[in-house]
C-alpha cells in the first residue's frame, strides 16, 4: 500500500522502516521543521528528516502549519492510500481526512489508558505494572479513536522511561505492520474505546522533578525511573541542588522526620520517606556528571541527620 509518514521523533523510526521492510510504499513523509540548537543555535533537523535524508525515503514536507493549502494540496496529489502517524503533532481534520483509508496513529500505552503527549512517563510514574501500544484510526477527538491493533509488555521494577521508550517503538512497528496487512486485506475489525474508562498523560513539568518527601519510598522511585531523562529528579543539600539519578526502596518502617538522612555508606545515602527508606545510589551535584555515592562521598562530606529538601 501507498503511505505517508507522519513523526518527528526516533521513536517512529522503526515504525517507518518496518512499513517499507514489509513491502509497503512511503510516498511522502512529513515532519516538524528545523529548529535551532546549541550555543551556535544552527538549525537541527529532526531525528526523522535526518534518517529520511540518509536513506533517501521522501519527499519530505516540514511545514510550519499543518492547515497551509498549498501544503494539503501537495499531499492529496499523492494519492497515498493511508497516513500512518507515530509521536508527532495533533493534526487537523482537513489533514486527516486526506487519504480514503484513513489516518491511524501510534500511541504507547493501551487505551483508553494514559491518553495525551507522556504516554510512557505517567505509565511509570504512577507503578503500572503493564503497558503498551495501540494503534487507532484518527478521529477528532484526542487519542479517542477506534482501536485496530493493540499489544501489550509488561513494565518491570527496573524499566525507566529510556528503555521502556525503545522497547515500545519496535512493538509499535509491529502494530503498524499488523494494522496496515488488515486494511490491505480487508480484514480489518475495530473496537470502539470505553470513554469511561480514560486517563490523562499530561505534558512534563519541570517543576515536577522536585522530590517530596512526605511520600513513599516506592513513590519516589518510580518518579525517578519515569523522569530520567526529562525532567528529572533532584532534592536540596546544604543549599544546593542535587540530582537523583537511582535508588532503591528499603522496606523498614522509619519514625525521623522525611527527608532525613539516617545513614551514609559506600552503598548509598538512606533517606526518610512518609513510612519507609530510600536508598539513593546515583546522584548528579549541580555542574557536575553523573556519578554514584560511593564516588561522591570519597570527596564530599555527607552528614547523617542533615535534612533534604
Amino acid at each position: 500500500m501507498k503511505f505517508v509518514f507522519l513523526g518527528t521523533a526516533e521513536f517512529g523510526l522503526p515504525s517507518l522502516q518496518r512499513l517499507i521492510d514489509s513491502g509497503h510504499t512511503c510516498c511522502g513523509v512529513v515532519t516538524n521543521p528545523p529548529k535551532p540548537s546549541g550555543r551556535g543555535l544552527k538549525l537541527k533537523l529532526s531525528p526523522v528528516q535526518s534518517y529520511c535524508e540518509d536513506h533517501g525515503i521522501g519527499p519530505i514536507f516540514a511545514p510550519e502549519f499543518l492547515t497551509d493549502s498549498s501544503f494539503l494540496s501537495q499531499l492529496t496529489a499523492l494519492k497515498a492510500d493511508l497516513f500512518v502517524v507515530v509521536a508527532f503533532s495533533i493534526l487537523p481534520e482537513s489533514l486527516f481526512s486526506i487519504p480514503p483509508q484513513g489516518t491511524y496513529n501510534i500511541h504507547a500505552a493501551l487505551l483508553p489508558s494514559f491518553r495525551g503527549p507522556a504516554p510512557i512517563h505517567r505509565a511509570i510514574e504512577q507503578g503500572a505494572k503493564q503497558t503498551g501500544v495501540t494503534l487507532f484510526r484518527i478521529d477528532r477527538g484526542v487519542d479517542t479513536g477506534n482501536i485496530l491493533v493493540q499489544i501489550a509488555c509488561e513494565i518491570s521494577d527496573e524499566d525507566t522511561t529510556l528503555t521502556l521508550y525503545e522497547r515500545l517503538s519496535y512493538l509499535g512497528a509491529n502494530a503498524v505492520r499488523q494494522g496496515v496487512e488488515l486494511i490491505q486485506s480487508g480484514s480489518a475489525v475495530y473496537s470502539e474505546q470505553d470513554h469511561t474508562l480514560a486517563t490523562k498523560a499530561p505534558l512534563l513539568k519541570k517543576e515536577e522533578g522536585k522530590i517530596n518527601w512526605n511520600q513513599s519510598a516506592e513513590k519516589i522511585r518510580n518518579r525517578i525511573r519515569a523522569f530520567l531523562a526529562f525532567p528529572g529528579t533532584y532534592t536540596e543539600y546544604q543549599g544546593n541542588r542535587l540530582g537523583v539519578e537511582w535508588a532503591e526502596v528499603i522496606d523498614q518502617e522509619c519514625s525521623v522526620a522525611p527527608g532525613t538522612i539516617i545513614a551514609v555508606s559506600s552503598a548509598g545515602i538512606e533517606v526518610a520517606c512518609e513510612s519507609n527508606i530510600l536508598l539513593i545510589t546515583q546522584i548528579k551535584p549541580a555542574g557536575k556528571r553523573s556519578m554514584s555515592v560511593r564516588e561522591y562521598i570519597n570527596g564530599c562530606s555527607v552528614q547523617e541527620g542533615t535534612i533534604l529538601g
